[in-house]
């Protein structure tokens, strides 16, 4: 009995992981290029590129964005985070 609970946990929580963000990084990137650009969201088309990769475009030149979960505590809480192509992913404090 106890095997079937961990198992239906550690599939709900890898479900928030999976087939949610692609459209939670598609308005991660969209917020950011809006804010980045200073434009309206709603001007900003996002397109899926692939390998975590999205390209912001529709108000200023076109913007590529590498989106991963960054730790961002001790605690081990992570977040999407979305950086501009060639950037370096944030870090936790003290690492």
């Amino acid at each position: 009995m106890k095997k079937s609970i961990w198992a239906s946990m550690s599939v709900l929580l890898t479900l928030p992981l999976s087939g949610c963000t692609p459209i939670y990084a598609r308005d991660v990137v969209r917020t950011r290029a809006a804010k980045e650009q200073r434009c309206e969201e709603s001007k900003v088309q996002v397109e899926e590129l692939g390998g975590n990769a999205y390209r912001a475009s529709g108000c200023g030149p076109e913007t590529t964005y590498v989106c991963n979960f960054a730790e961002v505590n001790p605690q081990a809480r992570h977040v999407l985070t979305c950086v501009k192509e060639g950037t370096e992913m944030p870090k936790a404090p003290g690492q």
